[in-house]
């Protein structure tokens, strides 16, 4: 006998073209937190921008920060090369969030990910840093590096005010929490 799980990935699998890794966790993230396209979205820890070029063209803009300028020259190159315009790169880690709040004029972020360069230890001064700059019932998204102990990433999530939510089955390494 079959097994029925076998048979539903097979189906998954067999519905259209192929779907990249990386176009399914960004579309678990937007999901997840709920965004649209009038949001703008801080990514941490981006390195070369794969993940903030699948999400890009479902958000406003995506300011994507990484501590590396090579890194980042990389990943403006790839937008620049895809014809991708929303994006902003800026060098800069975790510690650098609180100046954001000057360059986004008021302007509440839609959700921030958070993908690597953060030491759990950060984490909650993160959060908090990161919940007076986003609109309500907007969020934080483990990915990554930053998601490698799941359980552990949805423990910070909730003792800082974020309610976990699902993200499909066939997406590895996405945590995703929405403000309370």
């Amino acid at each position: 006998m079959t097994d029925p799980r076998a048979l539903a990935q097979h189906d998954r699998a067999s519905a259209g073209p192929p779907v990249h890794p990386l176009d399914r966790a960004a579309a678990a993230v937007a999901d997840g937190l709920g965004l649209t396209s009038q949001d703008v979205v801080l990514h941490l820890g981006c390195g070369e921008g794969e993940l903030t070029l699948a999400l890009a063209g479902t958000v406003q803009g995506v300011i994507a920060m990484d501590a590396s300028a090579d890194v980042l020259a990389r990943a403006r190159a790839t937008g620049d090369a895809a014809g991708i315009d929303t994006v902003t790169w800026i060098r800069g880690t975790h510690t650098d969030v609180p100046v954001l709040s000057r360059m986004l004029d008021g302007d509440p972020l839609g959700g921030v990910l958070v993908s690597g360069g953060v030491p759990m230890s950060d984490v909650p001064r993160l959060l908090a840093a990161v919940t007076g700059l986003l609109r309500p019932r907007g969020g934080v998204a483990f990915t990554g590096a930053a998601a490698r102990d799941p359980r552990r990433s949805a423990e910070l999530l909730a003792v800082n005010g974020f309610d976990t939510v699902p993200v499909p089955d066939d997406v590895d390494g996405v945590v995703v929490g929405v403000l309370r």
